[in-house]
């Protein structure tokens, strides 16, 4: 009985945090934070496709010390 509790909770809890995500991308904020995204992955494949591993290190240096 315990665990059909704890399953309904989590369902619920799931099911919120759908409804918040959900509202939240719907913000001018979230459609700027694709659009950056989106051009920041443009530029990563870009330094993939260099072949410069000089770059490509730089560029995964920047990622980790960013913490993106």
């Amino acid at each position: 009985m315990a665990n059909v509790k704890t399953i309904g909770r989590l369902n619920r809890l799931f099911l919120h945090e759908k409804i918040v995500t959900e509202a939240r991308d719907k913000t001018p904020e979230a459609a700027e934070l694709k659009e950056f995204r989106r051009e920041m992955a443009e530029w990563l494949q870009r330094i993939g496709k260099s072949g410069d591993l000089d770059l490509i290190v730089a560029a995964e240096r920047r990622f980790v010390t960013q913490g993106i």
